[in-house]
């Protein structure tokens, strides 16, 4: 391949990464404010190890954006649905809901 194929595949790489990136720190971003509205500290603590998971995969796509392909679905489907989740759980969850439906949420 050309050199500048090569740059051009890589500058691409690069551009996907970052909006990918962009998009998951939002995610990430609506994780933290709906882990604030919960008092369980079980739930916290499950929230919080989504949301180092997830910071550390960003962290790898930074170093090495080539890695995206492997995450992206991830990212775009399961990280969008637990957020959407979440957010669900979190409106019965300002409504008192009992200790047995709050442990099977986690």
């Amino acid at each position: 391949p050309s050199v500048d194929k090569v740059d051009t595949t890589l500058s691409k790489v690069i551009q996907d990464a970052i909006e990918v990136i962009d998009e998951v720190k939002k995610r990430l971003n609506e994780l933290e404010k709906i882990n604030s509205k919960f008092y369980s500290k079980e739930i916290k603590e499950s929230f919080n190890i989504i949301i180092d998971e997830v910071e550390e995969l960003v962290k790898k796509i930074e170093d090495d954006p080539k890695i995206l392909s492997k995450v992206r679905k991830f990212f775009k489907v399961y990280l969008s649905r637990i957020v959407e989740i979440s957010s669900e759980f979190s409106k019965y969850s300002e409504n008192e809901i009992d200790k047995d439906i709050e442990k099977r949420f986690v």
